[in-house]
Order: C-alpha cells, then structure tokens, then sequence
C-alpha cells in the first residue's frame, strides 16, 4: 500500500495565489516564509505531514492529524551545534536542502528559531537584498525588450513585434513576481526596527 502524498508550492520562492484563502487570514505583503509555515500548520492538522522539501514543493505525506509548528531557517555550513541549539529548544529537523533548514515543533514550543532581533533582521535584511538584485534583473531584461519592440515598430515586421509582445508580457511576470516578495521583506525589515523586537 502506497503513501498518500501531497505536494505544496513553497511560497517564499514561488509565488502561491491559495494565500489568499480566507483561511489562511493573511495581509497581501505577507506571502513568504510566515505564510509558508501558517500553511503547513494547518494541513498538519488535516493529517498532511511534511517530509522533505523537493524543488519548489514541500512534500506532504497523509498520516495522523499533528498540531505542530514550523519554522524554516536559511543558514549555510550547518554543523552539529547548530542542530542541537534548536532541538534543545524542541524543535525537530524535518529536512534540509542546500541552506534551507525546516523544523517542526509541539505547538506548545514559544521558542521561535530566529529568536533574537538582529538575527531577524539580518535574515530578512538579506532576503530583502536578494529579491532587489532579482528584480533590478527583471527590470533591465523588461527595459531592453521594450528597446527592442521599439525597434520592430520602426521596421513594421508584425511578427517580430507579435514574438516580442508574448516575450514582453512573459518578462513582466518576472518583474511582478520579484517585486511583491521585496516589497514584503521591505515591509518586515521596516516592521523590526519600527517595533525594535
């Protein structure tokens, strides 16, 4: 008898429209890591347990309903301290990809992993700083190709610009899709030294 298994579209990389469900009660800004682990909470509860991470999927096997927490950490050279810093505090590692390190946890745990307010801040300044050079690359690549389009018109070759128009809308995706996580680490990093925790 096989595993039932689920796979769930880590957010945080690739952005998830079922953010947007009622149920997850979270703001428009709000779609990376903490909408991340609010999601996998609650299909915890509905018995779909996450096992590893593949790709851009959390992957989720069905078994008995836990009422658990999770947290996800980017950190790299991860050794045995590390690790035991954050079981000593209850949580468990459920897997790890590269620098992605997710845990889970008893709900009852309040130790958060990056508990410490300059730990935070760095996490989400550096994330912040990714999604910015992402998106000045989206910006520069959707800026020449507007160039180039400019271009066709002045040569009037329709299917040059008709190629160039689908290329065009493809790269502006690639600019939205940068931009609304930088404005979300923007908005945090404001959040954490505006509230100084």
């Amino acid at each position: 008898m096989s595993t039932l298994t689920k796979k769930v579209l880590i957010s945080a990389l690739a952005f998830d429209f079922n953010i947007f469900k009622p149920e997850h009660k979270l703001s428009f800004l709000n779609f990376g890591e903490e909408a991340d682990m609010q999601k996998l909470h609650l299909l915890a509860k509905k018995g779909w347990i996450v096992t590893k991470i593949q790709g851009l999927f959390y992957i989720c096997e069905k078994k008995e309903p836990e009422n658990v927490q999770y947290a996800i950490d980017y950190r790299k050279n991860v050794d045995e301290e590390y690790l035991e810093i954050f079981q000593l505090a209850g949580w468990t590692p459920v897997d790890s990809v590269k620098h992605i390190h997710l845990y889970k946890a008893d709900e009852n745990v309040t130790t958060p992993l990056l508990s410490d307010r300059k730990t935070r801040l760095e996490f989400m300044t550096q994330q912040m700083n990714l999604f910015f050079r992402y998106t000045m690359v989206s910006v520069l690549i959707f800026y020449y190709l507007n160039l180039v389009i400019n271009y066709a018109f002045n040569i009037r070759n329709s299917i040059f610009i008709s190629i160039m128009a689908v290329i065009i809308f493809i790269s502006l995706g690639g600019v939205v899709f940068t931009l609304m996580p930088l404005l979300g680490y923007f908005a945090r990093v404001q959040k954490i030294k505006k509230l100084n925790i």
